[in-house]
């Protein structure tokens, strides 16, 4: 993600103006290489960090699905809490789609969507793929998540 990181963190300040708006309590911004979680209301705020991030990036690939089966289980929890109240989540993720060759991020949708359907909960969770570079594997990898996962509609 590094040679796109000057365009990571534009699309990441326009996308957070334009969501702030929903979630008055302020966004979470997390990294596939990092157990923090960022909590703030303020774009610039935000965007500081992820420009401070690039100097942090690790070499190599990620493994994408530890970080959003986390984010995703948190959320279940949440919504199997009686009588708690349910705000949807929705997920941007950034991604060249460059991850380690064991990364398997269908069984945690797979897991989210099968809890959906048995609570009865439709649009509590949007997950949307935001792609950066022309990397054969990594298109390859959001082709996948675009088309093949199987999702009810």
């Amino acid at each position: 993600m590094r040679q796109h990181w000057p365009e990571v963190k534009k699309v990441f300040g326009i996308l957070a103006y334009m969501v702030k708006t929903f979630d008055p309590d302020g966004l979470d911004l997390y990294f596939t290489q990092s157990p923090e979680k960022h909590h703030h209301k303020h774009t610039k705020y935000l965007v500081n960090i992820v420009d401070k991030r690039m100097d942090n990036l690790e070499k190599g690939r990620s493994d994408i699905s530890i970080r959003l089966d986390a984010i995703l289980n948190a959320h279940i929890a949440q919504l199997r809490r009686p009588l708690a109240i349910h705000h949807p989540l929705n997920v941007y993720i950034l991604t060249d789609g460059i991850w380690t060759p064991s990364c398997n991020i269908v069984p945690a949708i797979d897991k989210t969507v099968n809890m959906m359907v048995e609570l009865s909960l439709r649009k509590q969770v949007g997950l949307q793929f935001i792609s950066f570079g022309t990397d054969p594997e990594g298109l390859a990898r959001m082709e996948l998540v675009d088309n093949r996962l199987g999702l009810p509609q």
